[in-house]
């Protein structure tokens, strides 16, 4: 059985493997910006490794679920071009 010491240093070294730390401040603001044109979508800003990726998730199970990339400017290309749930009716 381990010692005490030996777990609390195995859960501190699992912790600090799965830490994310938070997006810069810029990520943050796009991201923000995103959320205000376009309601209908889920969005985050997600530090993987040594680069930001930006997440758009549908909340209303339309044609796009998801999208990925690490450029805000192709998010926005690509919602743009998704008609907004008010125009499918």
């Amino acid at each position: 059985m381990p010692s005490q010491a030996l777990a609390r240093s195995s859960v501190a070294r699992w912790a600090l493997d799965r830490y994310t730390p938070p997006p810069p401040p810029d990520a943050q603001v796009q991201t923000e910006a995103l959320r205000a044109a376009f309601p209908a979508y889920h969005f985050a800003a997600v530090v993987h490794g040594d680069r930001t990726h930006f997440e758009a998730v549908s909340r209303d199970g339309g044609s796009l679920w998801c999208l990925i990339s690490t450029d805000p400017r192709e998010i926005w290309r690509e919602l743009k071009a998704v008609p907004s749930p008010d125009d499918r009716c």
